[in-house]
């Protein structure tokens, strides 16, 4: 990993220890960086973040799955299976308050089933952290991101005042950041 690469990463404990309303927005157009080895080489996956939406504490947030690991420290990554799909969750907020980040589009993967198979994520069980030490990490390259808030969650099989909270949050428009300073407009409109 290059040095600017490390210095890009999200590690910050207090990136993590916010709302998952929050958190649900500011993961929008980070990287997902996961790290591989073979023969003795390693190589990267990256994946940016499209699309997100906020579970908060089951006690206001009726379709909060309340996953166990949803209860570990800010930060941690974790797979599960909802609605019969692959998916997976970052851990918001400090340790024990119970809310998550599912990740709903990773940019470049059809599926999120896809995106959990090439970032090998299935496996990870709760187990990472997204920081230095981790062969999985969340990196930051400075892409300016426009996007727009949802009315309701998808699938959401809730009460009516749960599916109007507007918790989801999809990219519109991504502006990436060049050496030479100038911009790249990687909106769909222009492409």
């Amino acid at each position: 990993m290059a040095a600017n690469e490390k210095k890009d990463m999200v590690t910050e404990k207090k990136f993590f220890e916010k709302s998952a309303v929050e958190l649900a927005q500011q993961l929008l157009g980070k990287i997902i960086r996961r790290e591989f080895e073979e023969n003795g080489e390693k190589f990267y996956i990256n994946g940016r973040i499209t699309e997100t939406e906020a579970y908060c504490s089951k006690e206001i947030d009726s379709v909060c799955h309340d996953h166990p690991t949803q209860h570990k420290k800010g930060g941690t990554i974790y797979y599960h299976r909802i609605w019969g799909w692959d998916s997976f969750d970052i851990v918001a907020n400090k340790e024990n308050v119970g809310e998550g980040v599912l990740i709903r589009h990773i940019d470049g993967y059809r599926t999120m089933h896809d995106a959990t198979v090439a970032f090998d994520i299935e496996k990870v069980d709760g187990s990472y952290l997204l920081d230095t030490e981790s062969k999985i990490c969340l990196v930051n390259d400075k892409a300016e991101v426009e996007y727009v808030c949802s009315t309701r969650k998808l699938g959401e099989k809730a009460d009516k005042e749960a599916k109007e909270k507007p918790w989801r949050f999809v990219v519109t428009k991504i502006t990436l950041a060049t050496t030479n300073h100038e911009s790249v407009d990687k909106s769909k409109d222009n492409q």
